[in-house]
Parts: C-alpha cells; sequence; structure tokens
C-alpha cells in the first residue's frame, strides 16, 4: 500500500496533520491523506443532506407563490440545478448559456462546470439529462431572453444563466443562497437548508450507486476501491469536482447509513439517475395536474417526459456499456 500511495508512489498523495480544540480549548491533532484532486483542506460545518420531501416542498412552493413566471422558472431550474448537478452554489453562478447550448448538441450531453477549490480553477464536464436540459434551454429562450431585452442596460448580454429579474446582470451566488433561504420559509420548513445541503444529498446518492454498482459490502470496501484504483477515484472526482478527506469519510457513512432503502437490483449509475429522474418529473406533473393545470396541457407535458425520457434511458445505456 506504502507503494501504491505515497509521494513517489502510482497515487501521489501525502499524510497532513490539523488541530482540533476540546470544550476545554485543548488542541488535538488529527491527521487526513491530502491528494491535489481534494483542493486545499477546508473543514466545512457538518449538515444533513436535504431530503427528498423537502425538495418536494420547495418545488410546490415555487408552483404556488405570488411571483412573477420568470421569477418561478428561475426558482424552478435552481432547484434543478443544485439537485441534477451536485454543483456549488458558485459554479451555479457560473453557469452560461453556452454551457447549456454545447450540452444541448452533444448526443451524451456534458455540462461544463467551473470546479472551484482549485488551485487551478479547472472545469470538469459532468454528464446531465437530456429533460434537464430541455428546461434549462426553455429558459433560456423564453423567459430570460425576453427578460433582457427588457431590463438589461449594461451593453452586451454577459451570457450568464441565472440572471436578476430587475437588472438583467448576473446572479452572485450570495443571491442563490438568498433565494433557498427565502423558499424555505415560504415552505414552512423549520430546519435549516441550503444550496450545499443538494452537493450533500446529490453525493451520498452518487456513492450508493457507485456501491451497488461495484457490489461493495461496506465502508473499509469502499475505502479499498478508492484506494485500489485510480479509475474509481477519478470517476468520483470527475462528478464532484473535489472532495477533501473528511468529507469523504462523512459521504461514505451516509451512503451505507441509506442503503437499506435503496434498490440493489440496479447497478448503473447513469440508469438509475434517468429512471429517478424521470418519477420526480412525473410526480411534480401530477402535483401541477391537481393545482389546476388544464388536462390537455398535462397530456402534452406527459408526452413530452416520456418521449424525453426514453432518449435519457437510451444515453444511459450507452454511457454504461462504455464503462463495461
Amino acid at each position: 500500500l506504502d507503494q501504491l500511495i505515497s509521494l513517489q508512489g502510482a497515487i501521489r498523495a501525502r499524510e497532513e496533520t490539523y488541530y482540533i480544540k476540546t470544550r476545554s480549548g485543548k488542541p488535538i491533532a488529527r491527521t487526513h491523506m491530502w491528494h491535489h484532486s481534494f483542493g486545499s483542506y477546508n473543514r466545512e460545518h457538518s449538515r444533513d443532506p436535504i431530503t427528498d420531501e423537502q425538495i418536494k416542498l420547495l418545488k410546490a412552493t415555487i408552483r404556488k407563490q405570488k411571483a412573477s413566471a420568470f421569477i418561478k422558472v428561475r426558482r424552478a431550474n435552481m432547484i434543478d440545478m443544485l439537485t441534477d448537478t451536485g454543483a456549488r452554489r458558485t459554479e451555479i453562478a457560473l453557469l452560461t448559456v453556452e454551457d447549456v447550448k454545447a450540452a444541448l448538441a452533444m448526443d451524451e450531453p456534458m455540462l461544463r462546470l467551473t470546479t472551484l477549490k482549485r488551485e487551478d480553477k479547472a472545469e470538469r464536464m459532468i454528464p446531465i439529462l437530456l429533460s434537464t436540459l430541455v428546461k434549462l434551454n426553455r429558459y433560456i429562450e423564453s423567459e430570460r431572453r425576453q427578460l433582457m431585452r427588457k431590463v438589461y442596460k449594461d451593453g452586451k448580454d454577459h451570457r450568464f444563466f441565472f440572471v436578476s429579474s430587475t437588472t438583467g446582470r448576473p446572479l452572485s451566488s450570495e443571491s442563490i443562497s438568498n433565494e433557498i433561504r427565502e423558499l424555505r420559509k415560504a415552505a414552512g420548513i423549520e430546519c435549516q437548508i441550503c444550496p450545499h445541503m443538494f452537493r450533500h444529498a446529490f453525493i451520498t446518492k452518487l456513492f450508493i450507486r457507485f456501491v451497488t454498482r461495484h457490489k461493495l459490502n461496506n465502508a473499509d470496501e469502499f475505502r479499498q476501491a478508492l484506494l485500489d484504483t485510480s479509475t474509481f477515484l477519478a470517476e468520483v472526482i470527475s462528478w464532484t469536482g473535489h472532495i477533501d478527506p473528511i468529507s469523504l469519510e462523512r459521504y461514505i457513512h451516509l451512503a451505507f447509513r441509506d442503503m437499506t432503502s435503496y434498490s440493489e437490483t440496479l447497478t448503473s449509475v447513469h440508469i438509475v439517475m434517468a429512471m429517478d429522474k424521470y418519477f420526480i418529473e412525473e410526480e411534480e406533473l401530477e402535483a401541477q395536474l391537481e393545482e389546476g393545470m388544464p388536462i390537455a396541457e398535462y397530456r402534452l407535458a406527459k408526452k413530452a417526459l416520456r418521449e424525453l425520457s426514453k432518449k435519457d434511458m437510451a444515453i444511459a445505456k450507452r454511457r454504461e456499456s462504455s464503462l463495461s
């Protein structure tokens, strides 16, 4: 193992020391393994992942709120981006129209994200569902285009995806946090919810899918798989950008904690994601029908959803076959 993981090994990593304080103020030394893909070590406050039920409440609140069509669509896309990509709030704030258009033009869509917490400010390409991209593009061609023509006064379009409803300027990462905070309050959710909790949920589910695919039985086998194959580690990093060692341990723990409620029959990460997305979108359509959506509109939306789902499943099967 020392030959595999060391400063001169196949995986060039080193052991670093950090300090925590007890309640009495006494410092205690802790160590962790560091790899350049993990980024700088920065311990974050521990938060549980957002739950599926909380996400449903947020989406229902968006539909029921008395807000402009632009704000409703922008907020819905914000929730989808946080849920479907696991990106950080600033990475989402940096999303551009061209990123969405480029992904939409691909046979197997990949969305460009700016990877933060890396010294080189790298980019990464992540798989994204066609059904998500179609909704993002609809906002670009409709609500965003109309608003920019009406309110933006600073010259040429800056082309950032998320924009202010009053000025057309790019939304800041803090604005994204404020949007989630306002939705939480309006939804009547008492516990804290922030954008990073969507990332926790995304990575936890991703790890569950990896565990299922590779038939890993416990947390130790997961850790060993990360160490034994650089391909496995690279796949984790390609989705997440980087994970610091402390967070890595937490996600492994959360994944195995939640395994009991997860299907063990499907081993394809991409196929499971496509299926989960279809069921979420279908349930949301049914909720809109109950809230008064015309039946004819519902039927058209349901048909379009099924067609997109078929394409997402075909893409997922191609992605998975390329890994086997």
